[in-house]
């Protein structure tokens, strides 16, 4: 009965140790990431044809994010799929809801998100403005920005505020081509930055998953 008691005491001893040892990786990893230094874009992932880096935005706590994926398509193919609202609400993360505020012209609109809540972080919303542009060598960008601030959240959202944002589609060799994204966003609230930061690197790394799985042109399309 003694050596049982002991054993039991030893396994609930462990279990205090590993669950404290997580909450110390998990802040250290996030002071990491905050961490102010030279600036330079540092990796937060490289496998299965996505990279996702980050930096420090200018002096605040905030992250410039930089994510890019090689897939098969044509630049045309992905500037439906990444602007169409019946395929974003499949592959962007989080998404509660997606609405056309205004069309302005045929390369520039307003839009309304929605994004749900989760441990720690209340519902959010953002207004972006969006225009597209394609160069002479056939690179397709969809600059967005924050659409102004007579753009208020729902009650019980917090409202995002998008400092700037970039889709760039450019055709590579063999029919496949390159979608980056970069964003600077502050997602205001009492969120600690840290946290923020960890969960936009997440969110995005599923997004770009998500874009990989469902992006799925015909052969007789390419």
């Amino acid at each position: 009965m003694g050596f049982a008691n002991m054993a039991k005491n030893i396994k609930k001893y462990l279990h205090y140790v590993m669950s404290f040892l997580s909450i110390i990786m998990v802040f250290v990893s996030a002071h990491a990431l905050a961490e102010p230094g030279e600036n330079q874009w540092k990796t937060h992932k490289n496998k299965n044809n996505i990279v996702i880096r980050y930096r420090q935005y200018q002096n605040s706590e905030l992250l410039d994010i930089n994510a890019c994926l090689k897939t098969r398509g044509t630049p045309h193919q992905a500037l439906e799929f990444l602007t169409y609202p019946k395929f974003i609400k499949h592959w962007l993360d989080n998404l509660e809801s997606i609405s056309l505020i205004e069309q302005i012209t045929p390369s520039r609109n307003i839009m309304s998100s929605t994004f749900s809540g989760m441990f720690l972080v209340k519902p959010r919303q953002a207004f972006v403005y969006s225009k597209i542009s394609v160069s002479n060598d056939g690179i397709i960008t969809i600059n967005q920005q924050d659409a102004g601030s007579k753009y208020k959240a729902e009650k019980g959202y917090i409202r995002v505020n998008l400092i700037r944002a970039a889709w760039q589609i450019s055709p590579a060799q063999d029919s496949h081509i390159d979608i980056c994204y970069s964003v600077v966003a502050d997602p205001q609230g009492n969120i600690p930055q840290w946290l923020a930061n960890r969960v936009a690197l997440g969110s995005l790394n599923k997004t770009l998953r998500n874009v990989q799985h469902q992006f799925k042109p015909t052969n007789n399309s390419l």
